[in-house]
């Protein structure tokens, strides 16, 4: 990827920084974009770390209107849940915390965050690595307006925020945090990512479900169709659903509820101090949208 110099979102008045490369691809109208949906961010959290990501413009299939690649730090279910229970800022987090399944439902394969979700949880150290590669598909024609915003919050929510679903079926065979917010509709957990037939909704625990709609990936046969477990079926105008060239998906108050949950502070709330940061390693991965598909990289 041809790279232009790195431009920084500036830290003030929130401490959610990003350093952005820009691939040949990127042109001003791409570039505006990317950076009206991380001052969009910015606004919402203000978590003092830095995100190092790199943009490009690329010919893909007509079914995928972006694709994102980006570096995963692997813990257990008690270091999640201990990260937590320490980085609660909120009342939905308090919800959500008391709401964890007492026993670790991975049964011991793990959870995979990614890695700037790690490090403010403080489970990974400051790193001057990429950690997320967003790619636009050029095949597609996009205004660079609020439809280019939105695919473009969509994958930072993923491979910075860590929006992401696991529930085993990935390469890696972890889990991860979102997993953890998987409701049916009468409020049971439920893991299984489809393959019951139950749908299953986003909430914070089994008395506080909300409507938003996850996609079911797995069926009955354990095969999945290769789309996003964490994003929302049924969906029209939210980030966090489909999109693409003339959608105008902004971020919901549920979508900023999610990234909360998942460990990021918002701007009305007071951090609480972190723990020692430890480093596990990093595991790559690729995820298409809206049609998705896990890849390990080397």
């Amino acid at each position: 990827m041809m790279q232009t110099p790195a431009q920084t979102i500036a830290p003030p008045p929130s401490g959610l920084n990003f350093v952005n490369y820009f691939g040949a691809g990127v042109t001003d109208a791409y570039r505006s974009a990317i950076l009206d949906a991380e001052q969009d961010l910015k606004t919402h959290f203000t978590d003092p770390v830095t995100v190092t990501v790199s943009f490009d413009l690329q010919p893909m299939d007509a079914g995928v209107s972006a694709a994102s690649t980006y570096n995963l730090v692997h813990v257990s279910y008690d270091t999640l849940t201990a990260a937590l229970k320490a980085h609660a800022t909120t009342a939905a987090d308090a919800q959500a915390i008391a709401g964890l399944p007492s026993v670790d439902p991975s049964h011991g394969a793990g959870f995979d965050l990614a890695a700037p979700e790690a490090r403010v949880l403080g489970l990974a150290q400051p790193s001057a690595n990429i950690d997320a590669a967003v790619v636009l598909n050029s095949n597609l024609s996009f205004s660079f307006g609020q439809d280019a915003v939105g695919a473009i919050e969509h994958s930072l929510s993923q491979g910075v925020f860590g929006r992401i679903g696991g529930l085993g079926a990935n390469q890696t065979g972890a889990y991860s945090p979102m997993d953890l917010f998987r409701f049916t509709a009468s409020g049971e957990h439920d893991f299984t990512g489809g393959a019951d037939g139950q749908a299953t909704y986003f909430g914070l625990n089994s008395g506080d479900v909300t409507a938003f709609q996850f996609h079911n990936s797995i069926n009955a046969g354990g095969a999945t169709d290769g789309l996003a477990l964490a994003d929302w079926d049924h969906t029209v105008g939210d980030a966090f659903g489909p999109g693409g060239p003339g959608s105008n998906d902004t971020l919901s108050a549920t979508d900023l509820q999610v990234l909360d949950v998942l460990g990021w502070t918002p701007a009305a709330a007071v951090a609480a101090p972190a723990p020692a940061p430890v480093q596990p390693e990093p595991v790559h991965m690729t995820i298409l949208h809206p049609g998705e598909g896990w890849v390990m990289l080397a």
